[in-house]
């Protein structure tokens, strides 16, 4: 099955070239709405193509699919009765597109190769029904729910399909009650897929360790454009190479970024949206109603904060330009900096609401009236020169400046701040050292009304970064009566926190199951498997996790539930 070229140019935008050979099983990974879903449309004719063309081997005949949601309503109907009711679809004659795309299940048959199909006799349906260990005359409603899956592929696989397109299957699994059953559920799949003799299988899902353990290739989308990538999800796609893969968009940054710091990084952008978010819920704007709210982003580097401030702002109102209406400002004086961000910007969703600028902090003169609603920065912590490589006189410049206190000094970042008129300013610092930040907000006129630490567990218990909230508004508690939150990465039993997934692992675009995070919990910062889980359960099907740092490097583990 190949894609020559196709293009499809509505929403979302899309240029797709790629091959996948008999025995292929592949993963379409991308941000949200990268154009995963919009390609199993294409495959199975519900959408035209505007230029291009899909080529099929000549032994593929029927292509199955299953979408997101196909789990089964209360109903009287029997399980046989259930699998009579699909009826293969013509692929490529005009109809009724809309309809064929929202439908959870369907079978598309390649008319110009096929001109007759069989209907399925009573025989063949209990024949099968019997391989997937379902009785016939079940009612529906009398099903365990880990059998439900096991009907939905039966009414597809008894028409032996050729190929076999999976849309976001693995939602409805996880939505079961217990995480026993659905993880039951979830295994029994996996494994069927492997030994089901499928020519091809494409999947579109958000649950990594599915992609991991099913897919032998990655079909990449990157700005509206694809490429195939040999190896399964954790391998090929998320370490692959300096991208960071988020819910709605794709992050470069050099290798050398260390993973805390940009978990870090994602946690307070989250919480500055949060904090907004709260505010306008509530009703409160200290500042009066606004036309247009805006953010600076002081120091902007990759342009991760800006970013994950507009991801988050984009799924908790719907859009930027929309009230409330948000714009961003990026400065930044390092220019090898800046490209990069620019380039994250221009491949983002949100592009013509970031603007950035090239300029000195205090020679920089905004071209608005009004002060913007908050400026943010994450300024460099270090006192002395860090990061020694071997480069040219200007990397180690830009590493410098990323790095090093002297370059932005806390003191005239909170008096520049001050100078724009703007009553509201949140800080990451990079450690635990409280204060040079009273300080220079002591000298400047601004009062911290919020202190959140992030620490990586109870048994560590210096916090490696801390999130400041300033502002210049005199109705505020004063410093000594501020009282510092902690959040914890990691709970007792050393599995992600509560709070690490609502500020850091659900910015990402994929997600783990609850099972695949208790096994991680055994794995000790060096790879070796703790007494927690046994020796068997460990087999070769790789995840790169991307949650511990202890060494700052993305681990590679061989996890299997």
């Amino acid at each position: 099955m190949q894609f020559e070229q196709v293009i499809f140019g509505g929403f979302p935008r899309l240029c797709a070239s790629w091959a996948l050979g008999i025995g292929d099983r592949a993963a379409l990974a991308g941000p949200s709405n990268a154009g995963k879903s919009l390609q199993i449309q294409l495959i199975a004719g519900e959408v035209p193509i505007q230029s291009g063309r899909i080529v099929f081997a000549p032994e593929i005949f029927r292509i199955a699919v299953l979408r997101s949601g196909w789990t089964f309503q209360e109903t009287d109907q029997t399980v046989k009765e259930e699998v009579k009711s699909l009826s293969p679809v013509p692929r490529g004659l005009p109809g009724p597109s809309e309809a064929r795309s929202s439908s959870l299940s369907a079978l598309v048959v390649d008319v110009e190769r096929l001109s007759a199909l069989n209907e399925i006799t009573d025989v063949e349906i209990e024949k099968c029904l019997a391989k997937f260990d379902l009785k016939p005359h079940d009612l529906l409603q009398e099903l365990p729910p880990q059998k439900l899956i096991r009907l939905a592929m039966a009414k597809l696989m008894i028409w032996q399909p050729d190929v076999l397109l999976l849309d976001d299957v693995t939602e409805d699994l996880e939505d079961l009650e217990d995480p026993k059953v659905s993880d039951e559920a979830c295994k029994w799949m996996e494994e069927f897929l492997l030994s089901a003799g499928l020519k091809i299988l494409l999947v579109a899902s958000h649950d990594r360790s599915f992609m991991d353990r099913v897919c032998n290739r990655v079909i990449s989308i990157q700005e509206n454009k694809t490429s195939v990538l040999e190896g399964n999800y954790g391998r090929a796609y998320l370490a692959g190479g300096d991208f960071l893969h988020f819910h709605s968009f794709s992050l470069w940054q050099p290798k050398s970024s260390g993973l805390r710091a940009t978990q870090a990084a994602c946690a307070f952008a989250s919480l500055v949206v949060e904090d907004f978010c709260s505010r306008w819920e509530k009703g409160v704007d200290v500042e009066g109603v606004r036309r247009t709210y805006r953010i600076v982003d002081v120091g902007t580097g990759t342009g991760i904060l800006s970013l994950i401030v507009a991801q988050q702002w984009h799924r908790r109102f719907g859009a930027l330009s929309t009230k409330p209406e948000l714009q961003l400002w990026a400065v930044d004086l390092d220019e090898p900096a800046l490209r990069i961000a620019r380039a994250n910007f221009d491949a983002c969703p949100w592009a013509d609401r970031i603007h950035t600028l090239h300029s000195s902090f205090e020679d920089w003169t905004p071209a608005w009236d009004d002060p913007p609603m908050s400026f943010i920065c994450n300024p460099p912590y270090d006192d002395d020169v860090v990061n020694r490589r071997a480069g040219t006189e200007a990397e180690e410049l830009s590493r410098r400046r990323a790095l090093e206190r002297s370059f932005l000094p806390l003191e005239e970042l909170c008096r520049g701040v001050k100078g724009q008129g703007c009553r509201s300013m949140w800080i990451l610092w990079g450690n635990a050292e409280d204060a040079p930040v009273l300080r220079a907000a002591a000298n400047t006129g601004w009062r911290a009304v919020r202190q959140v630490r992030f620490q990586r567990s109870v048994h560590r218990a210096q916090a490696f970064a801390t999130v400041w909230q300033l502002t210049r508004d005199t109705d505020v508690k004063p410093e000594k009566c501020l009282e510092p939150e902690t959040i914890l990465w990691q709970k007792d039993d050393g599995t992600p926190s509560t709070a690490w997934w609502q500020l850091v692992g659900s910015l990402y675009y994929w997600h783990l199951r609850p099972k695949v995070r208790q096994l991680l919990a055994f794995i000790t910062s060096d790879g070796r498997v703790t007494s927690g889980i046994q020796k068997s359960e460990i087999i070769h099907s790789h995840i790169t996790y991307h949650m511990w740092d202890y060494t700052h490097i993305v681990h590679t583990y061989t996890v299997y539930t």
